[in-house]
This record gives C-alpha cells, sequence and structure tokens, in this order.
C-alpha cells in the first residue's frame, strides 16, 4: 500500500461515523460478504455508514421504503399520457411521504429544486464546495447537477 493510499484511507477514516475496514482487520471477510454466493470480492477498503454524514444521499439510513415509478409506453403518442399518470401518481404519494427529496439516482428530471431537495440543504452546500474546489467551470453537468458554490 502507497503512502498516499495511507495518508487517503486515515482520512476517511476520520471523516466517517461508521466503520473502515480494511483486508487485514479481523471483522473483514464477514464486512465483504455479498448477499449473491456467485460474487466474491475484496475491496481495499469497505465504508460502513453509520450516520447521514457519511454519505452524500440523504433520508437517513433507517429501513425503509422507496419508491420508483415507471411509465413505459409501447409507442411513442403515449409518451405525453403516460408522463403525465407517472407525475399524478407521484403527486398522490407525496403527502404519505417523509420528505420532498428524492433518490437522486432514479431522478429523471433534474430540476435545481428537486436535485438540492435529495440532498438537503446542508449536504448540497457541502457538495457545491467540493464542486468548486474540483470542477470550477462545472465540466459535469450532464447530470443531477450540483452547481459550484
Amino acid at each position: 500500500m502507497t503512502h498516499t493510499m495511507c495518508r487517503s484511507i486515515g482520512t476517511l477514516r476520520t471523516a466517517m461515523t461508521g466503520p473502515v475496514i480494511g483486508p487485514a482487520e479481523e471483522d473483514y471477510d464477514q464486512a465483504r460478504r455479498v448477499w449473491n454466493a456467485d460474487i466474491d470480492r475484496r475491496p481495499a477498503m469497505i465504508a460502513r455508514c453509520a450516520s447521514e454524514d457519511d454519505t452524500a444521499f440523504s433520508g437517513g439510513r433507517s429501513p425503509r421504503f422507496a419508491v420508483f415509478i415507471v411509465a413505459v409506453c409501447p409507442t411513442p403518442d403515449l409518451l405525453a399520457a403516460d408522463r403525465a399518470w407517472a407525475r399524478s401518481f407521484w403527486e398522490a404519494l407525496r403527502p404519505h411521504s417523509l420528505g420532498s427529496g428524492s433518490y437522486v439516482n432514479a431522478m429523471t428530471e433534474f430540476d435545481d429544486d428537486r436535485v438540492r431537495a435529495a440532498y438537503g440543504p446542508a449536504k448540497y452546500q457541502r457538495l457545491a464546495a467540493i464542486k468548486k474546489k474540483y470542477d470550477p467551470q462545472n465540466l459535469f453537468h450532464h447530470n443531477a447537477n450540483i452547481h459550484p458554490a
């Protein structure tokens, strides 16, 4: 392991509230277990999220339900009707949700207010500061874009 990698792992361990487990540690084999016997991976490090701050995603770390609404129309002329159905279904479910956010990787429309809601105000600001440092020209913007702070 290189000095740079050791320093990066140390930084990760300091930043995380959950454990960061390496191959030499006692619980590594249990932590790396994937619930599919066909996959046997040995990652350099395993980070276990223990709090909301350990991940960019918002919405809490406790077990809940996620709903992905997908409308697949067989012909292009039905697209408007299927889109309207998906949106009306979403609006009907909103009063029963914990908040207005979304799982950002499931979003298909990236309106700024929805992207901000997906991360929450504090995380969005933190990610925008990181974006300003590493991508000030906003080169990587063809996604659920976070604008540089």
